[in-house]
């Protein structure tokens, strides 16, 4: 499927974030961004500022800010995760955009938990396109 315009489509976990930004045709290739390693980089941030609006994971924004540099250029984001909770890295991830990339975050069109470990990366482009074709249309040409 060639698309008209930049669709995204971001499969985001804690362990790493899979990023198709050229395309959701069958085969195409993610682009992969793996967190920094919380034991190798150093934290400041004592029990108590975890209560007090300070992140509870150093590493997150690090990591966010690192995927969310793929995701410029895009028209629409689908993001895709798997948790639920705290622990939800989709929910973190689609917040992050919301607080520090505005103008990422108006483009995307759904944030959807699904299976991410039980899929391999062809189920997860053909879930893409299955969703695409339900729910974006393109814009006209002129």
């Amino acid at each position: 499927m060639s698309l008209t315009h930049r669709f995204v489509v971001i499969a985001v976990t804690q362990r790493e974030a899979r990023i198709w930004n050229m395309g959701i045709d069958p085969g195409a290739t993610p682009l992969v961004v793996i967190p920094p390693d919380p034991d190798r980089t150093p934290r400041h941030n004592r029990e108590g500022q975890n209560h007090h609006g300070h992140s509870r994971d150093g590493n997150s924004s690090v990591y966010f800010e690192e995927a969310a540099r793929y995701l410029h250029g895009a028209a629409e984001i689908l993001v895709l995760g798997n948790a639920t909770g705290n622990s939800n890295a989709m929910a973190n991830f689609v917040e992050h955009l919301r607080l520090h990339e505005e103008e990422l975050a108006h483009k995307v069109v759904a944030a959807l938990a699904v299976n991410l470990p039980a899929m391999t990366e062809g189920e997860i482009l053909a879930y893409a396109r299955h969703w695409y074709s339900q729910h974006v249309r393109p814009s006209p040409h002129p």
